[in-house]
């Protein structure tokens, strides 16, 4: 397996921040506005691999919040099973600095620019709903509701790891 980290990092309007990849994995998405996001390093929390992704990409310093959802794909990421995951993150900065050699652009979009965008890759993929489509359209249906957006999702804690396991649970 390798782990895939997609970081959504909303700030207090709504807004979350997005890239566009220079060159896309599948000729489907290259063009659209995706989460930033990479594969976690070995031995690396899933809270700090996110944040550093989206550091390495944009620029922006953020702060892990909550796991909004995972997917499970076989044969996806270099021929092997894919776990990815959707963070929630909160920004602590805001000035975009792309990594030149590996985003074309990024953006900070509305909640319903990035839904729209997430609908277009679906089409072009063959699919009614992509995996980020659907996790968009959620977020963005909380909040329509009134949720509070940064109580989203599945919070992380450090707990003590059990007798004989590799510390870092």
């Amino acid at each position: 397996h390798v782990i895939c980290l997609g970081g959504m990092c909303l700030n207090e309007k709504h807004e979350v921040l997005c890239v566009k990849e220079k060159r896309a994995p599948a000729a489907t998405s290259q063009g659209s506005w995706k989460l930033p996001g990479g594969l976690i390093d070995l031995g690396e929390e899933i809270a700090d691999g996110v944040a550093r992704e989206v550091r390495e990409e944009t620029g922006v310093e953020a702060t892990f919040q909550s796991l909004l959802a995972a997917r499970h794909q076989h044969g996806a990421a270099f021929g092997r099973d894919d776990m990815y995951c959707i963070c929630l993150l909160s920004p602590q900065t805001s000035e975009i600095k792309i990594d030149e050699n590996e985003i074309g652009e990024a953006a900070w979009l509305s909640l319903g620019d990035y839904y729209e965008s997430t609908k277009a890759t679906s089409a072009r993929q063959g699919v009614d709903e992509n995996f980020n489509c659907y996790v968009v359209r959620h977020v963005l249906e909380a909040g329509e509701r009134g949720d509070d957006l940064t109580q989203l999702g599945f919070a992380g804690r450090k707990m003590p790891a059990p007798k004989g396991y590799v510390k870092g649970v």
